[in-house]
């Protein structure tokens, strides 16, 4: 959702799963890049492996402008984005990750392996370890904005399954996060 839009430039997407086989018609892009299929995201044997474990990702139906330039360069209006996902204690791990990207160096793998904080530290019985604060994107840390991850780790054999709610509000330049026991989603709190 683009900050003061009118409801006609609001386009929203659903992927209810993600494996190679739902991906393939996806569209990965990051702010430098563009995958098709998507499914390449999950090809651990080819020579984009490094890809199926990276963050910063953005998966969508077909190619879109996410920023517009402006004169001199800078963006001439903000993207805004929501999210919401529940996971069950079958789930794989997985980690949602708001920060400037660029495409991994070859052989430096970077992303939900890369934490900059403890897993033991930071999950518990059920899903969900939030982490806010200087995130590290791929290879040398040329960018080290204040960021958002959150990283789904299981632990232990009781896992419950756990909702995770992400809204980014570029207009009111907001950020809300709720982390929590699976139920309807409820308006977000700042």
């Amino acid at each position: 959702m683009i900050s003061g839009a009118v409801a006609g430039d609001v386009v929203s997407y659903s992927f209810p799963s993600f494996n190679a086989t739902t991906t393939v018609g996806l569209v990965a892009a990051t702010n430098s890049s563009v995958l098709t299929s998507a499914s390449i995201l999950f090809e651990h044997d080819r020579h984009n492996a490094e890809f199926n474990r990276t963050e910063g990702f953005l998966l969508l139906s077909r190619t879109v402008d996410i920023w517009r330039a402006g004169a001199g360069g800078e963006p001439a209006i903000e993207a805004s984005f929501n999210t919401s996902f529940t996971l069950g204690g079958g789930n794989p791990a997985v980690s949602f990750v708001v920060l400037l990207d660029s495409i991994p160096v070859s052989g430096s793998l970077r992303g939900a392996a890369n934490h900059s904080s403890s897993l033991s530290a930071g999950a518990s019985s059920s899903l969900a370890a939030v982490e806010v604060g200087s995130v590290t994107s791929y290879g040398p840390p040329y960018y080290q904005d204040v960021g958002l991850n959150v990283t789904v780790t299981p632990r232990g054999a009781a896992v419950r399954p756990i909702a995770v709610w992400i809204v980014h509000g570029a207009g009111e330049h907001s950020l809300s996060v709720y982390v929590g026991s699976a139920q309807p989603r409820r308006a977000p709190q700042h």
